[in-house]
């Protein structure tokens, strides 16, 4: 049986020059390849495990923009987390489920990071916020 993660590895050695498109908010197409997005869910993985997260933790992601949401959820499917997208337009939806959640690590684009209210929370601390490299 394959993964989630067994697939992006497929589809990455399988078909390099395909990806996903984004359109851009002028209209502007911009494509990232299977390696590309493997390659950046890597280094998001990567720098996830540093931080000690576990297998199994569920992750809040709230990310503004399809470019960043994509390489942060095939993070946690490479790493074995649980990826809890939500709104980063709401965040009082946030901070009921990062609050359900007993505050668990989440991860963010820096945008969304400045604008949330859960960093200017003392509990916050750059170990359980994780955000997505350029």
């Amino acid at each position: 049986m394959k993964t989630l993660a067994d697939l992006l590895h497929s589809a990455a050695n399988e078909a390099p020059k395909q990806g996903i498109v984004y359109v851009n908010a002028d209209g502007t197409e911009t494509m990232q390849t299977y390696p590309e997005l493997l390659a950046k869910a890597e280094r998001i993985v990567g720098g996830l495990r540093a931080r000690g997260w576990k297998k199994g933790t569920p992750i809040p992601l709230l990310v503004t923009s399809p470019r960043d949401f994509y390489p942060a959820f095939w993070a946690c499917q490479l790493g074995g987390f649980v990826p809890a997208p939500l709104a980063p337009e709401d965040d009082r939806k946030f901070q009921a489920v990062w609050n359900s959640l007993d505050r668990p690590n989440s991860v963010s684009d820096p945008t969304v990071a400045e604008l949330a209210e859960y960093e200017r929370d003392p509990n916050v601390t750059p170990s359980n916020l994780a955000l997505i490299p350029e």
